[in-house]
């Protein structure tokens, strides 16, 4: 029985952390090797925040071994959702690491929210991750 319940708790991780990140970027067409392309990953679970308040998570440019191009970074959020990214611009040399700042206005709408990053790399076809945020009313 512990056996049982252990695999399927590693299940349930698997998708969950899988689940979560872009198709392949950087693919001139289909003859593109995998370890010339890169991957968008973002959190693997909803962001939570509250109206008037900011909240941070990770982004990372997963890159293919031989993939060696700069990424411009670029983001739609709904009405009362500022996301700035830090970097914009994820250079071949760089960490893989981005850190995206979500604010919430204070009259933000109440719910969950579709944030989208997409990732343009110099050359070859972008990349886009949609993540989930969750407002939550501000208490008094």
């Amino acid at each position: 029985m512990p056996r049982l319940m252990l695999l399927s708790v590693a299940l349930v991780m698997a998708v969950v952390i899988g689940c979560n990140q872009s198709d392949q970027g950087g693919k001139k067409d289909d003859s593109t090797k995998s370890s010339e392309t890169f991957r968008l990953k973002g959190p693997a679970t909803t962001t939570t925040i509250k109206q008037g308040d900011k909240q941070t998570v990770k982004l990372t440019v997963d890159r293919g071994k031989n993939f060696k191009k700069d990424v411009a970074l670029s983001v739609e959020a709904p009405s009362g959702l500022t996301v700035d990214l830090e970097p914009k611009t994820v250079k071949a040399s760089d960490s893989e690491t981005v850190t995206a700042t979500i604010t919430a206005k204070a009259d933000a709408a109440v719910g969950e929210h579709t944030i989208k990053v997409s990732a343009k790399p110099t050359e070859g076809n972008a990349a886009d991750l949609d993540f989930k945020v969750k407002v939550e009313k501000k208490s008094d």
